[in-house]
């Protein structure tokens, strides 16, 4: 099989998978408060980290991106999730919204970069 299908099909995969628990956490559970702060953040790393598990089952390279993304969302889920069960107190700003929007800052001004520098041959 196609090695660049199969990569494919796991982003398409991965996706679907991101998609589906957005609208399952947002829309159905959050509302609802029936699972704690941080199941979120902690579902997230779990889709993305189980999607390089199976690249590396399938010899297919793993995604550094996602990975980095998947052990970060691991690990901000897991402070809330730690926070709710031992009573630490709350912070006032969302961590994991701030780290969002500067992982997105720096996805867009990286590809903005790229795209510059390949336009102008510099």
């Amino acid at each position: 099989m196609d090695t660049g299908k199969e990569e494919r099909d796991l982003g398409t995969l991965a996706w679907g998978m991101l998609l589906i628990w957005c609208g399952i956490w947002w829309g159905l559970l959050e509302p609802s408060e029936l699972l704690r702060a941080g199941t979120g953040a902690f579902g997230f790393g779990l889709i993305l980290l189980g999607v390089n598990v199976v690249r590396i089952l399938k010899g297919i390279p793993i995604n550094l991106f996602s990975t980095t993304i998947s052990g970060l969302f691991l690990i901000l889920g897991g402070l809330q999730l730690m926070r709710s069960y031992l009573h630490w107190p709350t912070a006032e700003l969302s961590i994991c919204g701030i780290f969002l929007v500067a992982l997105g800052t720096a996805v867009l001004t990286r590809e903005l970069l790229l795209d510059r520098t390949r336009r102008f041959g510099a």
